[in-house]
């Protein structure tokens, strides 16, 4: 796996669509500074709950069965599509706020004030687009480990 944030978790349900329920119980590792579920992940970890989430099946057997264990990482690329994500849409509306508001000679308060709201206006597509996505997975699974005879459900 390409990632640095691997975790072992178990397949919990097949979903339609290649996609597995998987549970992980958090644990600290060198690449979690970069996970874009580090902040959900600490305050489990902190009462030693587990996290349950969909990963995409990307290994090269066949598809896990509920019960059985797989290694699941994010998706390459997903921090910085949705980093840019929440970032270029609402510099677009910020940009576009300020640069309509001066071609229509506002002055720099009514100026500012347009860019502010361009901005918040920005927030709203981005928020949009990222809700989504649900169907979407950022995590996947590509290898399996073993199968647990006792599924603990």
């Amino acid at each position: 796996m390409n990632s640095k944030v691997v975790h072992e978790a178990l397949v919990v349900a097949c979903l339609p669509g290649g996609r597995l329920l998987v549970r992980v119980c958090p644990t600290v590792s060198d690449g979690c500074s970069g996970c874009a579920l580090a902040m959900s992940c600490d305050p489990k970890r902190a009462k030693g709950e587990e996290i349950e989430f969909t990963a995409i099946w990307s290994g090269s057997s066949a598809m896990p069965e509920a019960g059985e264990r797989v290694l699941v990482s994010p998706v390459q690329g997903g921090t910085s599509r949705a980093a840019t994500l929440l970032m270029a849409v609402p510099l677009a509306g910020l940009l576009g706020g300020v640069l309509i508001s001066a071609a229509c000679g506002a002055g720099d308060g009514a100026s500012a004030l347009c860019g502010l709201g361009g901005c918040v206006a920005g927030f709203v597509p981005a928020f949009l687009l990222s809700r989504g996505h649900g169907k979407r997975t950022s995590w996947e699974a590509r290898e399996c480990i073993e199968s647990i005879i006792d599924l603990d459900i």
